[in-house]
């Protein structure tokens, strides 16, 4: 973790540097850039949940796996079809998620107040610097006035943001300089660089490589079938994304990319925070149970 932070932080620093004297990418590339990015390192950290969900216990033998798979694509159907129908209400709700799931990249080095401080930079930070620039790809995903109304609330919230988001660096630099510099990367990346740039970076640099680190460390011992099955679900998702560029209704194709890599996201993030995080509530809960068994008969033993 500690080669990540330096990582991250060197990479900042550079694309800051880069976009300062000029040095950017088309809008075209950046979306090329972003589902190419999104569609292996991003939905490979997804796709771990597969085995996560085994070592949770959701699933032994082969009629259980399929369970669950049929479980996590109704879910996934259930997110397409709640965007169908009310697309800028689950764009506000896919938003509020994505705040509470990137302040779990700091989990375990700062409280939950800077966690949520810092993950909030990533959503609000970017639309207060570049209003416009986020309009324009929100009226790709949701009703041009529905889109207008979630750029206000970030032009008014973003001091008040970016005052915690320091608060956060400088409560951590003493205690975990690593987070601190993560915080104070992407902070500077989300106000320099253009917005989906800067969410293909901290997507895949950091949020990505964190996420498949931790889950890497939680399944040592295991990798054949992990990385087996990564690589099978990044296929499929990126195949199944390909075709739906190809097929969506007549638009531009930045437009149909865009489309299909945010809704494509969301799709995949309600069941990536619904499953495992539940598994790992009734897991925990599971356990303090069987250890409570466990002090329960040895008191009787000893008595």
């Amino acid at each position: 973790m500690r080669w990540h932070s330096l990582f991250f932080l060197g990479l900042s620093a550079a694309l800051v540097s880069a976009t300062l004297f000029g040095l950017t990418l088309g809008k075209t590339a950046t979306l090329v850039l972003l589902a190419g990015s999104v569609g292996t390192l991003g939905v490979a950290h997804g796709a771990f949940d597969l085995v996560l969900a085994r070592r949770l216990g959701l699933w032994r033998r082969w009629p259980e796996l399929l369970g669950f798979l049929v479980l996590y694509l109704l879910l996934i159907v259930a997110a397409l079809r709640a965007w169908w129908l009310a697309p800028g209400a689950v764009l506000g709700v896919f938003l509020a998620m994505s705040v509470w799931h990137f302040a779990a990249d700091w989990e375990g080095s700062l409280p939950l107040w800077a966690r949520v401080a810092a993950a909030a930079a990533i959503v609000v930070l970017p639309v207060w610097a570049h209003p416009q620039a986020v309009e324009s790809y929100f009226s790709a995903l949701v009703p041009e006035a529905t889109a207008a109304a979630f750029v206000s609330f970030p032009l008014s919230a973003g001091p008040a943001v970016l005052t915690a988001t320091l608060a956060a660096a400088l409560y951590a630099l003493s205690r975990r300089p690593g987070a601190a510099g993560e915080i104070v990367g992407v902070a500077a990346l989300a106000i320099v660089l253009p917005p989906l740039l800067f969410f293909s970076v901290y997507f895949v640099a950091l949020h990505s490589v964190r996420h498949t680190l931790r889950a890497l460390h939680d399944t040592r011992g295991e990798l054949r079938f992990p990385l087996a099955s990564v690589v099978l679900l990044t296929a499929v998702t990126g195949a199944v994304g390909a075709l739906a560029v190809a097929f969506l209704p007549v638009a531009a194709l930045d437009t149909r990319i865009l489309q299909v890599v945010f809704i494509g996201l969301w799709a995949l993030t309600l069941p990536h925070m619904t499953l495992i995080p539940l598994a790992e509530w009734l897991g925990r809960g599971y356990t303090e149970r069987e250890e409570e068994r466990g002090r329960t008969k040895l008191s009787h033993s000893l008595t």
